[in-house]
């Protein structure tokens, strides 16, 4: 039985404890070939869930944590939940990816963000201070797992999309998840204005409960950028931002930001879009305190203080940059 239980957890086509993602991942495994082991699939999420109990000091449910598969915050328990799920999807991808089969570069592509992903999450449940020794030392063996995968090969365009879709998915989560006190970005935004000096520091944010708008919605360019070459039901700057027509791409992001200005998935597809253009541009907060950027220049944006996104990035580059993002 527990040999049943380790082969279905990696090959089954169901995620265990998912969230409600609107970012699917799309993996390459075919469900017909699995048909036969979904009744062994509650009995793999308790003995999972199980040993998740093991490697923590306590089962703390509050949602606190990214996990680089879900949309929404999610707790502990789920994210070192997660992290063995994934490595289970990211052996079986490894295996499968030289099977001269169409889902070839899938199995690639599936295993190159799911090396990148568990490196991320692993990094932010060892630093939880969260789990116990026994954790520590099983999430570190993982660690060594993944360090291995290195010298695994996967094609050049394949590791550029992986880390793209990664990256993308961590912005959209950040705008989505992440949210300043509005007076803080109010006050900044009032400074800019005034063309005064930028603070010496970022505000902070705290966790919130997405818009239902929001939570129905994915990141498009992550999920565009995972489906190839299936890109399937995606924005127009999204597809083109996956064509490689950048500046096309930007324009459009931007276009959409006078409609909806703190979109999340807006956002993301900008700032990847924006490196492609302009790469000599301040661009590093798009990418390590977006939620701050996004409503900032959502105050700014179409008033006739707005010099343009590259102007208030350079403006609020000047402040100091590493605050606490998470209260």
């Amino acid at each position: 039985m527990a040999t049943d239980l380790d082969r279905t957890v990696p090959i089954a086509p169901g995620l265990h404890f998912r969230g409600d993602a609107a970012t699917p991942t799309v993996y390459h495994g075919c469900s017909a070939a699995v048909e036969h082991l979904r009744r062994l699939d509650f009995a793999a999420t308790h003995r999972r869930r199980s040993h998740t109990i093991r490697v923590l000091h306590d089962l703390d449910i509050s949602p606190r944590h990214r996990s680089p598969w879900r949309d929404d915050a999610c707790s502990i328990a789920d994210l070192v939940t997660d992290i063995a799920d994934y490595r289970d999807r990211a052996k079986f991808a490894c295996a499968h990816r030289f099977r001269g089969c169409p889902c070839e570069i899938t199995a690639h592509l599936e295993f190159a963000c799911t090396r990148i992903q568990l490196e991320h999450a692993i990094a932010a449940a060892l630093a939880s201070g969260q789990l116990t020794g026994r954790g520590r030392h099983h999430l570190q063996q993982i660690e060594r797992t993944i360090i291995e995968w290195h010298d695994e090969y996967v094609p050049n365009f394949v590791e550029h999309l992986a880390i793209e879709a990664t990256s993308a998915h961590e912005i959209y989560w950040r705008i989505r998840n992440l949210r300043p006190a509005p007076e803080t970005i109010e006050s900044l935004a009032h400074r800019y204005t005034r063309g005064a000096q930028p603070p010496t520091e970022l505000p902070t944010a705290q966790l919130t409960h997405p818009s239902p708008e929001q939570s129905r919605r994915g990141c498009g360019l992550a999920r565009a950028l995972t489906r190839l070459p299936r890109i399937g039901d995606v924005t127009r700057a999204d597809r083109a931002y996956t064509m490689g027509r950048y500046d096309i791409a930007a324009h459009r992001y931007r276009r959409s930001l006078t409609e909806a200005p703190t979109d999340p998935s807006t956002w993301a597809g900008l700032a990847l879009a924006m490196t492609r253009t302009d790469p000599r541009n301040e661009l590093t907060l798009l990418f390590e305190r977006p939620e701050v950027v996004a409503r900032f220049y959502a105050i700014v944006l179409g008033t006739r203080h707005d010099r343009g996104l590259a102007d208030a990035l350079r403006w609020l580059g000047g402040a100091t940059r590493h605050t606490l993002s998470i209260d």
